[in-house]
This record gives C-alpha cells, structure tokens and sequence, in this order.
C-alpha cells in the first residue's frame, strides 16, 4: 500500500505495509483519516482500498452509505469524469450526489 508506514519491508508473513489512514481510522482519529484516503485517492483515484477506507471514515449520510452498498458506481462515474491524472470530482462529494439520487 502507499504511504506504509515500514519503509516497504511489509510485516511479517509477507503481508503489505500498514497504512497511516488506516491506523488512525483504528485508532478512531476520523477525521485524521479522511484526509489520508483523500490523499492516497489524489494519488490513485483506482485505490480501491482507499475507497473502503473512505467509506468507513465517512460520518453517516448519504455519500458513506453509496459507497458502502454501491462503491462500484461511484468508482465507475469517477472513472469516466477524469479528463488527466489528478482531475476529477472530489470523492466525497460524488458519493453524496449519487446518495442523493439513488435508493439505499
């Protein structure tokens, strides 16, 4: 994963490095790890363990519960609004919109 925290020597049994975003998600920091997904979407808008960890971060409302039921969708219209690397819609407010507009 990006932004690991060992240097790229991953953990024991060969497992991937642990993510800042990720700890501070369980560490309860939320607001913490909304700004690390944010930024490891920036980097990779295809992450998708970026957009789980979005998803869970994400207080209740409509843009947490479109990327719990449907995540699909909303990496999907991301997907095709992105002119370049870098551009795109803001995920959070993407899924909002499609919550907005979708049932459950």
């Amino acid at each position: 994963m990006s932004g690991g925290l060992s240097g790229g020597a991953g953990l024991p049994g060969g497992g991937d490095a642990i993510d800042r975003a990720d700890l501070q998600w369980a560490a309860g920091d939320t607001t913490a790890a909304l700004c690390g997904y944010r930024a490891r979407l920036e980097a990779d808008p295809d992450d998708i363990a970026a957009w789980a960890g979005l998803a869970l971060a994400l207080p209740d409302g409509a843009a947490r519960t479109t990327l719990l039921n449907h995540p699909e969708l909303a990496l999907a219209v991301h997907r095709e609004l992105r002119t370049a690397p870098g551009t795109g819609p803001d995920p959070v407010a993407l899924a909002r919109w499609i919550g907005t507009r979708t049932r459950g």
